[in-house]
């Protein structure tokens, strides 16, 4: 079986236009932050409003793009949801009005439930919230599900077997397989409105430095933001401590829209006979090298299966349902200590004789970096499988399509769904 490890997910501080900014670690917290903003949006849930975080540096510009999209973010809330199970929380959205995909390794351990609102609430009702009654994929094995056979789905879908790696990072990890999950709920929350708001994939790829934003429910309230992090150590001296995050994240498990950047997956460039590791700024993404989403927005535990979404999605009007798109499933994140060994781990490797199967197996990956602790420069980044990813689109063609098109009563020649027939490229 594949490893498959507790996805980080990360918190980038940013400068005021949206860049990651300089972060050392062996300052105060005072001073290690003093120039970061943090754009971190509430989306208040009983109203129609979104506010910045208090007493905390922000970007004014940033904002103000979150407020244009209004229209969209108050869509977007309507299907958003908190997923719960025996171990732990996560995000997920509705693309149908009972189907809710969130990552595989939220819902991996038991049957999930969803709710909106407190945590507290929904764990005292827990047995009367929605429930899943069925899985429709996933990407992996999951856990205590009787009814829904791993295998099975391998055979209807080969590239299931197929693994990816970081294309910073190069590690495997949370890359081997594709962290998604589909599950059929036993009634839309709140039995409301938001089942008239499903979401569809974009078909515009998203480029290096396109802004884009996430929309998750961060944190779990009366947890601390260093319990999430406690094993990743580098992380964690380099990250905000409880008090910062808790402020970042509008005090967590409230729903915010958090703005970043595409950025670049690493190449490896030959300067001087040595091979440095670095950002392929050059590379242009279309639907056959999109299969990720690498972006600097900031992220904790309890975002992952947060919809990312851009001001280039669409919103269309089928009849009695409201179409809002997006263009990826978020699912974790990575921090890198320094910056400058990353640059030269390729030439490390080719110099020491070690094979890449074994580096990417090595728990101490970069324990070869001596360099001094007050000019490390870490690099904190998050990760979304993009809609375009060949085996998510093949799921959608023949999981979710025909459901879509039953749903609204249109055949996929319908005009107003010509941008999803542009997207499986019909």
């Amino acid at each position: 079986m594949r490893p498959v490890w507790l996805a980080l997910e990360v918190v980038v501080p940013q400068t005021e236009q949206g860049d990651n900014c300089r972060i050392v670690s062996t300052t105060t917290i005072t001073e290690r932050f003093k120039d970061v903003y943090w754009n971190v949006f509430l989306i208040k849930e009983e109203e129609e409003v979104i506010i910045p975080p208090n007493n905390l540096k922000y970007s004014l510009s940033k904002f103000e793009k979150v407020l244009s999209m209004k229209e969209m973010l108050l869509l977007t809330k309507q299907s958003m949801t908190r997923i719960l199970t025996l171990t732990g929380n996560g995000t997920g959205f509705y693309i149908l009005p009972q189907f809710v995909i969130t990552n595989q390794h939220v819902s991996k351990a038991s049957p999930l439930s969803v709710f909106k609102g407190s945590y507290k609430l929904a764990t005292t009702n827990f047995y009367k919230l929605p429930h899943e009654v069925d899985v429709i994929f996933s990407g992996y094995y999951l856990n205590n599900r009787n009814s829904f056979r791993f295998d099975s789905q391998q055979k209807l879908f080969p590239a299931l077997n197929l693994g990816y790696q970081d294309p910073i990072a190069t590690k495997t990890c949370n890359f081997g397989y594709l962290d998604v999950s589909i599950h059929r709920i036993s009634d839309p929350v709140d039995n409301s409105c938001s089942s008239k708001v499903l979401f569809i994939p974009c078909p515009t790829v998203l480029q290096i430095n396109d802004e884009m934003f996430t929309v998750h429910y961060p944190g779990l309230e009366g947890n601390e933001f260093t319990h999430t992090i406690w094993q990743h150590e580098d992380y964690i001296e380099w990250a905000p401590n409880n008090q910062l995050a808790s402020d970042i994240f509008h005090q967590f498990g409230k729903l915010c829209v958090s703005t970043g950047k595409v950025i670049a997956p690493y190449i490896e460039k030959v300067e001087n006979d040595k091979i440095l590791w670095v950002p392929n700024n050059d590379l242009k993404f279309t639907t056959e090298n999109s299969n990720f989403i690498l972006s600097n927005e900031s992220v904790m535990y309890g975002s992952s299966g947060g919809c990312v979404q851009s001001n280039q999605c669409e919103i269309i009007k089928v009849g009695d349902f409201t179409l809002v798109e997006f263009h990826g499933i978020h699912f974790g994140g990575e921090f890198i200590k320094c910056q400058n060994c990353l640059k030269n781990l390729k030439q490390h490797l080719k110099e020491e004789k070690i094979s890449w199967a074994k580096w990417d197996i090595n728990s101490d990956k970069w324990g070869f970096c001596k360099c001094e602790a007050s000019s490390l420069e870490g690099l904190a980044y998050n990760y979304s499988v993009s809609v375009h990813h060949p085996l998510f689109k093949d799921v959608y063609k023949q999981l979710i399509l025909p459901e879509l098109l039953k749903l609204l009563n249109v055949d996929i020649g319908d005009s107003r769904i010509e941008r999803l027939r542009q997207y499986l490229g019909i």
